[in-house]
This record gives C-alpha cells, structure tokens and sequence, in this order.
C-alpha cells in the first residue's frame, strides 16, 4: 500500500467530528488510532494526487475473501448504507480514507478482520 494522504479540508471535517467523538466519553481505542492515522496523512490539498480517497468520494472495492464488489461513497455522519453511503468512521471507511486504487486494506470489524481491494474511485470533490 502506498502512504496515505488526508487532503486538509477533509481532515479539518473529519477531525471537527473525531474531537467530539472522543471528548464525549471514554474514546474506544480504534478512534484514537484512527486520529493518529489522520495526522500522519495529512497533506497540503495541493500535493494530494486525485487517486486517493477523500470525502464524498464514490469507492469500488472487493472484499478478498468473499469476490463480492462494492461501491459506496465515503461521508461523514450520518450515513445511509441502502443508498450507497459509508460513513468515514466505519471500519471499511477507516480502512478507505486517505487510501488509492490498487491498495489492499485489512479492515477490522466487530466480527473480524475483513481484507479489501480498491478497485475504482471517483472523486466527487478532488478540489
């Protein structure tokens, strides 16, 4: 897998989100996990090739294990799966974000690890 990169508008959108996630309660660890993956991606919105997933972008994917394809769009809260919708704090949409066409990602579920390809993007708002 190629590093990630989190253009900064998605960031500042996630995080505002992720913040209040935590701050609520007790944070379970996989937020605090994914917090620490968002800094690392962040990238200058200028440098962020458009093959790599932000919000709102329109994802294909295949679960490995099963051959099944998906496509969903990642958005932030809340999200509507029967419409296409994935939200970013889904563990596939963990899994997605800030990833390229090409990259396999291990996701982890409540009901194990789920192992995807990215198979095709549309980038509603690259820009």
């Amino acid at each position: 897998m190629k590093e990630r990169m989190i253009r900064g508008k998605d960031y500042d959108k996630i995080n505002h989100v992720l913040q209040r996630m935590i701050y609520s309660g007790s944070p379970e660890p996989v937020l605090l996990e994914f917090a620490a993956l968002l800094e690392e991606a962040l990238t200058p919105d200028m440098d962020v090739p458009d093959d790599f997933i932000g919000l709102d972008s329109s994802v294909g994917f295949t679960e490995l294990e099963t051959g099944e394809l998906m496509t969903k769009t990642v958005v932030l809260p809340p999200a509507n799966f029967e419409i296409g919708e994935l939200s970013v704090f889904s563990p596939i949409g963990m899994g997605l974000i800030g990833a390229s066409v090409g990259d396999e990602i291990d996701c982890r579920t409540p009901s194990g690890t789920v192992r995807i390809r990215i198979e095709s993007l549309t980038c509603l708002e690259c820009r």
